[in-house]
């Protein structure tokens, strides 16, 4: 059976001190979805979250490829990006995708992507998941 490919993206601000209040009012902007240290990762978990989470969805449809994602994500925080490039040692930043099909997935950055995540001193993770 054919599954198409999907790709899905979030912007996660990572604090072991900082509270998501803290990181809201830092980049002056809500996040979509949020993880509280001490709270389990997951329903019926037993590990819990090292840290607080804030984070930002790319709201794109899923058929779309990631570069496209992060743009969105880019026109979201673009008007507070200032507050984003000023994050310090208490922060980590990370551009979190996922691809997923049954076909060998492509990625594929332009260098304007690369210097828009380097800007906020974000990392790239994307896992990967042929099925």
């Amino acid at each position: 059976m054919y599954k198409k490919m999907e790709y899905k993206l979030q912007l996660k601000i990572f604090s072991y001190k900082r509270s998501i209040d803290d990181i809201e009012n830092i980049v002056k902007l809500k996040c979509d979805e949020k993880k509280i240290k001490g709270e389990p990762r997951a329903k019926k978990s037993v590990l819990v979250n090292e840290g607080n989470v804030w984070i930002l969805n790319s709201n794109v449809d899923t058929s779309m490829p990631l570069d496209i994602h992060i743009r969105s994500v880019f026109n979201r925080i673009n008007p507070n990006i200032s507050n984003f490039k000023s994050l310090n040692g208490d922060f980590k930043v990370i551009c979190q995708g996922i691809i997923e099909g049954d076909e060998n997935p492509e990625l594929h950055l332009p260098v304007d992507i690369i210097h828009m995540l380097s800007s906020i001193n974000a990392s790239f993770d994307v896992d990967m998941y042929i099925v």
